[in-house]
């Protein structure tokens, strides 16, 4: 369960915190205050690690599109005041203590993303990547692939780890992997979402019913 959040250069957000997050919580503020950047944030650094969403949107290009439908994406709207140089800095923190951080930068019309180590905090991965493409990974000195499937790729690439790598034991370990597959498997539904029954149905209703959660879902109604 993610415990606090630290924010920087997101959007309209130049710098925040928030500490004390449970499993419920619920924002109160007004217009334009930032409560919907929050949770664009947090699908924001889910795109790298799984590019398309349960209705197999690109995640990045379906955030952009939320708000305001339009035929062109930008993803330099993700950063503060457009501007290139104000590079999102991001940190999560668990009720565990793990933490994950992420820097993300608006290069070559693209967004490059870090995922960093904590001791010492070095790159593990980048991913590169556009609204509407999967990302392009990099795992420095050892490999580097276009693929969607970001996490696996991450976790095999760290399997060997040299003697003198402090890196590969922390990136193959539980812990790591299963926060990353958490915030790899965040869903945001909103309004927009919800609107979407084909796509919700044909999503979800196979797992539903191999789970004979249908049974459940009649019963409480």
């Amino acid at each position: 369960m993610i415990k606090s959040l630290s924010i920087k250069n997101f959007r309209g957000i130049k710098e925040g915190k928030i500490e004390g997050l449970g499993q419920v919580n619920i924002f109160i503020g007004k217009n334009n205050s930032g409560k919907s950047t929050l949770l664009d944030l947090l699908c924001f650094i889910k795109a790298p690690l799984k590019p398309t969403n349960e209705l197999g949107e690109f995640v990045l290009e379906s955030l952009l599109q939320r708000r305001v439908k339009r035929g062109v994406s930008d993803e330099i709207e993700f950063f503060h005041e457009y501007l290139p140089e104000n590079e999102v800095d991001f940190k999560v923190e668990f009720d565990d203590k793990f933490k994950l951080h992420f820097k993300a930068s608006f290069q070559r019309q693209q967004v490059l993303y870090s995922y960093l180590s904590p001791d010492p905090e070095k790159p593990v991965a980048t991913f590169s990547m556009t609204a509407k493409e999967v990302p392009n990974v990099n795992v420095p000195g050892r490999s580097s692939a276009r693929t969607s499937e970001t996490l696996s790729f991450l976790f095999q690439a760290y399997g060997g780890g040299r003697p003198d790598d402090k890196q590969a034991p922390w990136v193959r370990s539980e812990i790591a992997q299963s926060h990353l597959g958490f915030m790899s498997d965040i869903v945001l539904i909103d309004a927009d979402f919800v609107r979407k029954i084909e796509g919700i149905e044909t999503a979800y209703w196979a797992e539903i019913l191999k789970r004979r959660t249908d049974r459940q879902l009649k019963k409480n109604t």
